[in-house]
């Protein structure tokens, strides 16, 4: 089967199944960064659940408990500054309010 890789998660899909994640980028150092804008996409599109059918074989969901996103534009964009996945609940959860 064909896969393309998203390189701004790098995570391998298959072909014509990749989600649309936005704005949603991964860093170096394993967390991601995002724009205030796609902060529905996380639970929508970058959880176990939403990506299992799609990820290609041999493919895993990568994103492991403790992962944060920070939201790069979170003063504009009237959102907190960062949500955290937990697995657990295959779920991302605000957890640094906007000031």
């Amino acid at each position: 089967m064909n896969f393309v890789i998203n390189e701004n998660t790098n995570m391998r899909f298959k072909e014509g199944q990749e989600p649309d994640l936005g704005s949603i980028r991964l860093g170096a150092g394993g967390d991601f960064a995002l724009l205030a804008a796609d902060i529905s996409k996380l639970n929508s599109d970058l959880t176990k659940s939403a990506c299992s059918g799609k990820l290609a074989d041999g493919q895993v969901f990568t994103v492991v408990s403790g992962t944060v996103a920070f939201v790069a534009d979170w003063k504009t964009g009237g959102a907190a500054k960062a949500y955290m996945y937990e697995e657990s609940s295959d779920s991302w959860y605000e957890f640094v309010e906007g000031e």
